[in-house]
């Protein structure tokens, strides 16, 4: 690959598309519920099946 300005070019371009694909991956995750959790206190988080089809 011998340092060759086109190489440089493809490797920034890669880069580039992979951070822009990171970013966009984070921006689908959103927050629901922010709560604050004293002490004795616990969370459960479950799924319930789809009974709508």
């Amino acid at each position: 690959m011998g340092g060759s300005r086109g190489w440089l070019i493809l490797g920034g371009v890669a880069w580039g598309l992979r951070m822009l694909s990171r970013v966009a991956s984070t921006r689908r995750m959103r927050t629901v519920l922010t709560e604050e959790l004293r002490p004795g206190e616990s969370l459960h988080i479950s799924h319930l099946p789809d009974d709508s089809q």
